[in-house]
């Protein structure tokens, strides 16, 4: 649906479906996004699968352009021209400077990621995910910080294993920080993930880790939980198949 924020202007809820959006808004929507130039696409495209809140430099490095050229289209033309996006803010962490821009409407995003085709999509949220890892690979105790975020662009590509390890390391995160019913739910999501992958010894070691972080944040629920015994007991059964206890 539509929502009118407290500026008065209209932006898209969370149930908002463009077949039933009306047509006149739709238009609107397709107007703007129509005029923007063919070697701009590609661009907002990657734009709107990293998020609301998307890193020039990580959409410049999903569409294999130069992180100088995104900038420049959008705090250029994007934004002061065709108006569909605007800067927030510059990150500095360590070395790197991530800067960050939003769409000026939800609409726009949302509009430009149902009208990508299943390929398309699928290609673009692996891109984005491997992007981010990049950006992380010589700081790997920050990884967790962006966990969550990586579990969700894998889980969209379909890559349910990698997924799957991420959402661990999501789980494990939230419960160290004492958010035990994010954590379950995360790795929980985990496991139905791990489901989906054919079996492998990688996939029943990365399970066997899932389950005994999912049964230590179910602590929670106390010591005999039938949920909490049933993660270690899979977990056992795991082990025993993968070699790692007698």
């Amino acid at each position: 649906e539509l929502v009118r924020d407290a500026a008065g202007h209209w932006t898209a809820g969370d149930t908002l479906d463009w077949r039933r959006l009306p047509a006149r808004v739709e238009a609107v929507v397709a107007e703007h996004v129509g005029r923007v130039p063919a070697q701009w696409q590609a661009l907002l495209q990657a734009a709107c699968v990293e998020g609301g809140e998307f890193t020039a430099g990580i959409v410049a490095d999903a569409i294999g352009v130069a992180e100088a050229d995104v900038v420049r289209a959008l705090s250029g033309e994007l934004s002061q021209h065709y108006q569909l996006v605007t800067a927030t803010r510059v990150d500095r962490i360590g070395a790197q400077r991530w800067l960050r821009y939003r769409f000026r409407h939800a609409l726009f995003e949302t509009y430009l990621y149902q009208r990508l085709d299943a390929v398309t999509r699928t290609q673009l949220h692996e891109a984005i995910g491997a992007a981010l890892e990049s950006r992380y690979a010589d700081r790997p105790a920050e990884l967790p910080e962006i966990a969550l975020q990586l579990a969700r662009q894998f889980e969209k590509a379909g890559l349910y294993l990698k997924a799957a390890g991420y959402g661990l390391i999501a789980g494990q995160r939230a419960a160290r920080l004492s958010a035990y019913r994010e954590a379950g739910q995360l790795l929980t999501h985990s496991v139905t993930l791990l489901a989906a992958v054919p079996d492998s010894m990688e996939r029943a070691r990365l399970e066997t880790n899932v389950q005994l972080a999912l049964g230590a944040a179910l602590l929670e629920q106390g010591w005999g939980t039938p949920d909490r015994a049933r993660a270690f007991d899979r977990a056992l059964a795991l082990a025993r198949q993968t070699g790692a206890t007698t």
